[in-house]
Formats: structure tokens, sequence, C-alpha cells
């Protein structure tokens, strides 16, 4: 499989409130610097163990497609106060909008479509590198040089 049709694998998301799935792209160089750069260090561990509901969302909204992006974004919320008398919610980030949208078992649900995406990802890119390392070693053998360093990429996502 190349490349190209690797990265444009998705991972489906379905949630009892809306009427169509919402789907999450793998996840690529920009969003692994993004990542890093929101959740520094250890940080982006502790969003998954200690279950950190916001930057969950926030990070599951990053990941989305453009095209679940369009249609979250188009999903119209009202909230309804104790007399009945509903209120348009407006100006909601895509995170606060899945937020009002989850039921409480759906959390885990985009929890496990993160950790798929990420799984996926990650063998996505141990994949390339490992085709990258071969190709590089046939084309020193082919040129009779040998190299006395050894480079690793790494294959380690947050």
């Amino acid at each position: 499989m190349k490349l190209n049709e690797l990265l444009t694998q998705k991972v489906s998301l379905k949630l009892a409130r809306l009427d169509r799935d919402l789907f999450m792209n793998m996840i690529t160089l920009d969003d692994t610097a993004w990542l890093m750069d929101q959740y520094p260090g250890e940080e982006l561990k502790k969003i998954f163990t200690e279950v950190r509901i916001k930057d969950l969302l926030r990070i599951a909204c990053r990941i989305l497609t453009d095209e679940s992006k369009a249609y979250l974004g188009s999903v119209k919320l009202t909230e309804y106060d104790e007399r009945g008398v509903g209120t348009v919610l407006e100006n909601l980030t895509l995170a606060d909008k899945l937020y009002k949208l989850i039921s409480d078992g759906e959390l885990m649900k985009i929890i496990n479509a993160i950790m798929e995406v990420r799984e996926k990802s990650q063998d996505i890119i141990t994949d390339e590198s490992d085709k990258l390392q071969k190709k590089s070693q046939m084309m020193m053998g082919r040129n009779g040089k040998t190299s006395t360093t050894s480079s690793q990429v790494s294959t380690d996502l947050p």
C-alpha cells in the first residue's frame, strides 16, 4: 500500500445525537507538532490517564476531516431552561459543541477513535521508515559505499 493511500485512511466515529458519522484523519507531522506545542513533556499522556475531557475533545476536533468539521460546525444546538424556553447556542468552538453533543458513554468512543488513529498513524510512520531505511541500504550497497554513522527515524508519536 502506498503512503498516500495509508494517509487517506479514516477512522469513523458515530455519536447518538448526530445524523451521520464523523471521520478522523491519520495524524500528520503538522498534528504532531501541534500536539507537542500544546501539550509539552508528559502533558499529552496525562490527558489520557487523567481523562481530561476538554483536551481530549480538542485533539479529536484537530484530527477530524474537513468535511466532518464543516458538518459539526453546521449543527445547531439549543439549550432549554427550566421553563422550557430554548436558546440557540452560538459561537461555540468545535470542541465545545462536541462536548454538548456527547452522552455519558460516548467519551470512551472518542478516546478509542483517537487511539485507533494514533496506532494506525504510528504503523504508517514505522512502515514508511522501514521502507526508506531498506531503500537507503540498497542504494548504499549499489554504490559500493558504506556509512559509518547510523540514523534512526523516530517513530514515537505523542
